[in-house]
């Protein structure tokens, strides 16, 4: 009950009908409650509930930071998967996932097709799995191909429904102007900058802190611009 209450229902939404603030433009009491909205790069207009309370709720008690540094966790990951008798491999882009019977059943890396033995699992994200039929898909070749129900799977995933393109070839006009439309769309980007310092935290006088800069507090407004 709980679940399909806030499970499914945008950020904004819950925050209009249950707490009565102005959800749909973000007031500033409703924003500055999701301003970490860039932890998942989704606005609250569409971000799940659950996932902003989970990003919120985690740095409670403060953020923590590993051992060794962030590299520790593919270390331990992968120390436990050769343990099992598996294998890891690095620098071996995957160009293709293969597909038979309906079934993924291994990969295609540099060229070499390798077996999975129980299961393939795509961490390329929806689009470079599946597809897409924006602007996008120029160029882009998907890991599974649409020949071996890659845009079967992407169209029982989104739906059927369609919209109206500019797009036309030699095929007819109405056809042209019916394409499947992409509920999926793409990733925000994200800009990484690394800073080192030559002096400790007391020296320089810097809090342990994130800091987010903000220009208002209209987060959809700031996405769709």
């Amino acid at each position: 009950g709980r679940w399909l209450k806030y499970g499914s229902r945008p950020s904004s939404e819950v925050l209009s009908d249950e707490c009565g603030m102005n959800g749909d433009d973000l007031g500033e009491l409703a924003g500055a409650m999701t301003y970490c909205y860039g932890d998942y790069g989704v606005q609250p207009s569409l971000a799940p509930w659950f996932l902003h309370a989970m990003v919120s709720t985690h740095y409670r008690g403060g953020a923590f930071f590993p051992t060794g540094g962030s590299s520790s966790f593919a270390k331990t990951l992968a120390a436990v998967i050769v343990r099992n008798g598996g294998h890891v491999f690095v620098r071996a882009p995957v160009s293709k996932i293969i597909v038979s019977k309906g079934r993924a059943c291994g990969v295609v890396a540099r060229g070499v097709d390798m077996t999975a033995k129980v299961a393939v699992v795509s961490g390329a994200g929806f689009r470079n799995t599946f597809g897409c039929t924006d602007g996008d898909a120029i160029g882009r070749v998907p890991l599974v191909s649409p020949a071996e129900g890659g845009a079967k799977i992407r169209e029982m995933l989104q739906g059927k429904s369609t919209h109206p393109s500019s797009a036309v070839t030699g095929a007819s006009v109405g056809a042209a102007m019916e394409q499947p439309k992409d509920k999926v769309g793409a990733s925000v980007a994200m800009v990484y900058l690394f800073v080192g310092l030559d002096r400790s935290d007391e020296e320089l006088n810097i809090k342990a802190q994130n800091i987010w800069a903000l220009k208002d507090w209209n987060h959809n407004a700031a996405m769709s611009a």
